[in-house]
């Protein structure tokens, strides 16, 4: 069975972000997200959680980025610094972290090492728990990556 874990766990000043850490599993394949989901081995997770500066308001429309197949390279978390210059809260999945959560730097010519249900489960269960955070505009929501 997989449980949420909805505590905050680290939080970097310097980078005004914080870490998530939340339970997710490892399905290879979209089928046993939906007929087997509870018997799937169990995964810790994480992301990085950042809002824009100055904070203006009191809940931001987020924007939930997904790492591309060699993790985060730099032009991804351009965008994502782009999106807070917008006004956005970013989230960014580390499905490699999730990747590096599942130990995996690349999927370059091995996709099964992090699958796209993998990434899909990571971002529903992600969202589980940004839902929680009175600061995210949880109906005001975009996926990126």
């Amino acid at each position: 069975m997989i449980v949420l874990q909805k505590d905050i766990v680290f939080s970097n000043e310097r980078l005004m972000q914080k870490k998530i850490e939340f339970l997710t599993a490892n399905p290879f394949s979209l089928f046993y997200i939906i007929t087997d989901l509870e018997n799937q081995e169990n995964q810790n997770a994480y992301g990085n959680l950042r809002f824009p500066e100055p904070r203006i308001r009191n809940k931001y429309p987020k924007v939930l980025g997904v790492n591309g197949s060699k993790n985060w390279a730099n032009h991804y978390l351009k965008y994502m610094d782009m999106y807070r210059k917008m006004g956005f809260a970013t989230f960014e999945i580390q499905s490699f972290n999730s990747f590096n959560s599942r130990n995996v730097n690349s999927t370059v010519g091995d996709q099964t090492r992090v699958t796209t249900a993998m990434m899909i489960l990571d971002s529903y269960k992600a969202l589980e728990v940004l839902g929680t955070d009175k600061r995210i505009d949880i109906d005001n929501l975009a996926i990126t990556g």
